[in-house]
């Protein structure tokens, strides 16, 4: 189960409970228009999201999700599967998602400890998919995809299908998660 809050469709918060995890947050600093300012804080730009803390709450423990960011790196979503719901024979994932797919008539089963990371390059307009344990260990690079590949999260199959798709074809891939 997890608990969400959002400001302006990006992540500002989250709550895991099945590890007992919080999630913030960390949003790029507004660009500078050329004046030094002597702001403690920096102001920050809330439609940028470049970084996710993570607090482990039982060990009062601090880490992230990435050890530095690019200043044109942002994450464009950020996915874990929340609980699986007997009646519905279905997994929920910690937020509704047109990425999700293959949510429903699944077996029993814990849901998986891993979060999916999208990051993209604004610069190049590339994009790379990272899966990490939800305690933001085992970090891994799945794939990275320029602006023409599109990806879902496949729950029943616990895969990562990326396309791409031509004028007479489409290519697929697929990446265990």
């Amino acid at each position: 189960m997890s608990y969400s809050k959002f400001r302006d469709n990006n992540i500002t918060e989250e709550l895991e409970r099945q590890f007992n995890l919080f999630y913030l947050s960390m949003h790029r600093p507004k660009k500078s228009k050329g004046l030094i300012s002597n702001k403690k804080e920096l102001e920050a730009d809330y439609s940028k999201v470049s970084n996710m803390a993570i607090y482990d709450i039982a060990n009062d423990k601090t880490s992230y999700f990435f050890d530095a960011v690019k200043d044109d790196e942002v994450i464009t979503h950020f996915l874990y599967e929340n609980k699986y719901c007997e009646e519905d024979k279905r997994i929920s994932y910690n937020r509704m998602s047109s990425k999700v797919i293959n949510t429903s008539d699944i077996e029993k089963r814990e849901p998986v400890n891993r979060v999916i990371i999208c990051q993209k390059n604004e610069t190049s307009d590339r994009s790379k998919l990272w899966s990490f344990k939800k305690n933001g260990e085992d970090k891994k690079l799945i794939t990275e995809m320029d602006a023409a590949t599109d990806w879902r999260i496949d729950a029943y199959n616990l895969k990562i299908i990326t396309f791409k798709r031509y004028e007479s074809k489409v290519e697929f891939n697929e990446f265990g998660y």
